[in-house]
């Protein structure tokens, strides 16, 4: 996960964070919570699309806290989502 990102306005390289060669997949419950904190405080302004800290449209910080929890099998949020799972309906057969 390494590389550039580019501000979706003017085009400028944004250097993203590579990822340690081995990431602790034991986090503790506090890194798991900073790590949470960074992805709700980074997150996307929908009427700008870009990070409402540093103002980027794929930001950094945002990306790295991502992998991590990622990569150590953690849930993005302490909270269940507001929605439950997707059940499709399903349509009665005709009587024949």
């Amino acid at each position: 996960m390494s590389g550039n990102q580019y501000d979706a306005y003017d085009a400028t390289p944004v250097s993203v964070p590579d990822l340690p060669a081995e990431v602790d997949q034991d986090l503790s419950s506090e890194q798991v919570a900073y790590y949470r904190q960074v992805l709700a405080v980074h997150s996307t302004k929908p009427d700008t699309n870009a990070c409402a800290v540093c103002g980027v449209a794929r930001c950094p910080d945002w990306l790295y806290a991502f992998d991590v929890l990622a990569v150590a099998h953690q849930v993005m949020t302490a909270e269940p989502q507001p929605w439950g799972r997707f059940q499709p309906r399903v349509r009665p057969r005709p009587s024949k």
